[in-house]
């Protein structure tokens, strides 16, 4: 690619855009994973039938 003028600022403007949704997606990740770790610590204090009643359910949901 020629590098014509403006061609530089156009990829430094890209590149702060991508960085930035990247940072955004980081946030969205550990926001997951926050809800995933409490999820699974309301799901140690079930009891075990009702864990197990729980997986089935979720394993037919993935069968589909």
């Amino acid at each position: 690619m020629l590098n014509r003028p403006g061609q530089a600022q156009y990829n430094l403007t890209l590149a702060a855009i991508a960085y930035m949704q990247g940072s955004r997606l980081k946030a969205q990740g550990s926001r997951l994973k926050a809800q995933g770790s409490r999820l699974k610590a309301q799901g140690s204090r079930l009891s075990p039938e009702q864990a197990r009643a729980g997986c089935i359910i979720e394993n037919r949901r993935r069968a589909r």
